[in-house]
């Protein structure tokens, strides 16, 4: 009577096989999720000139990036002409501000770039940030840039560590699926051979 000790095996093998198969997913949604959660929560859009309210929820460096798009040149002077200033909305802190004053252009995602400013916040919260133009030349329009702070580095991290569990987990779900596959009952050693069974 030893038929059901493969097939009860069988079934644990596939039920264990399934649920390491859910959790990979599972994983993996977890990390894609964080990701983007940690980017949407250190990436902020602002315009200079202009005035902001952040609320930037994790202290470390931050710097603002102009991506150029269309056909003029990239509007270096005004850039570099920016001042700008962010003071916490209780007003008892400023951050120093460093602005771009060299103009140096670098390739970002095939588009011409500039890092137009950077700061070291030493303590989250909510700022207001300013930015007014000291040069001769004045913005015809606002000029968009994108402001990242170190966290949003965590959607890459956060990423990697989810998908290496994902594979991790998968391979083994699949795996003990096609241990089960293999596994067949034994037949119980009481039953006669088919041929003898007149004799």
């Amino acid at each position: 009577m030893r038929q059901g000790k493969p097939e009860v095996l069988k079934q644990i093998l596939i039920g264990v096989g399934v649920v390491f198969i859910f959790l990979s997913v599972l994983i993996l949604g977890l990390g894609i999720w964080e990701g983007y959660s940690s980017v949407r929560q250190n990436v902020h859009m602002i315009t200079v000139p202009g005035f902001h309210s952040l609320k930037l929820k994790s202290a470390g460096p931050y710097m603002g990036i102009y991506q150029h798009s269309g056909r003029g040149a990239v509007p270096i002077k005004l850039l570099t002409g920016m001042e700008y200033r962010l003071i916490s909305k209780d007003g008892t802190r400023e951050v120093p501000v460093n602005g771009n004053r060299t103009g140096d252009i670098m390739m970002r995602g095939g588009r011409e770039a500039m890092i137009a400013l950077n700061f070291i916040l030493e303590e989250a919260g909510e700022y207001t940030f300013s930015a007014f133009n000291l040069g001769e030349e004045k913005a015809v329009s606002e000029i968009p840039l994108i402001l990242f702070g170190q966290g949003a580095q965590g959607f890459k991290q956060s990423f990697v560590i989810g998908f290496l569990f994902f594979v991790l987990l998968l391979t083994l779900g699949i795996f003990l699926l096609l241990q089960a596959k293999k596994l067949n009952p034994i037949k119980s050693e009481g039953s006669p051979p088919h041929g003898n069974r007149g004799k």
